[in-house]
């Protein structure tokens, strides 16, 4: 939980889904200053959505893959992410997510979710579109998976550097 994470966004975005959807939950995950903390949890009872937005700290492991699969959207917001790894983990469990200028535009390639520019609004009209179409959800997810398999998984990518490098040396002689 640090400022470059763009939260309040988020949440500023999520308040207002509740203002039509009473029953979602926000999950935050994470730790950092406690600065930063308090300034977040501030806002969310600011905004009087303490019952709605769950801060469960650092998670590892089993629990954060638990925690990934109950979700429905994975949403991030920092700015000067590149290939951001929770992303990327999201994307295997085959969670749609809703991101912002961050350096993965295979998201948008693969229709595996939405890429926002960094504003509440943007933020809070593609959530409220694509959580109420369960359709568009199963098709981000199954793409989400796709993406993975085609471009992230480490055994194919080693094969691409040695093919790259195969082709480096060959075009060198």
């Amino acid at each position: 939980i640090v400022k470059r994470k763009r939260i309040n966004l988020i949440i500023s975005a999520f308040a207002k889904l509740l203002e039509n959807k009473k029953n979602l939950i926000l999950v935050i995950a994470g730790s950092g200053p406690k600065s930063d903390e308090l300034e977040i949890k501030q806002l969310v009872r600011e905004l009087r959505i303490e019952e709605n937005v769950k801060f469960v700290g650092l998670v590892v492991g089993n629990e954060k893959l638990e925690l990934l699969e109950s979700a429905k959207v994975f949403i991030h917001a920092a700015y000067a992410d590149t290939h951001p790894v929770a992303v990327e983990e999201a994307l295997a469990m085959g969670i749609p997510v809703v991101m912002t200028d961050c350096d993965m535009p295979e998201v948008a390639e693969y229709n595996a979710g939405i890429i926002v520019e960094p504003d509440i609004h943007s933020i809070h009209q593609t959530l409220a579109k694509i959580l109420e179409d369960e359709n568009k959800l199963s098709i981000f997810s199954k793409n989400a998976k796709k993406l993975v398999n085609e471009k992230f998984l480490v055994k194919d990518q080693v094969k691409k550097y040695e093919r790259m490098y195969l082709d480096a040396i060959k075009n060198g002689k």
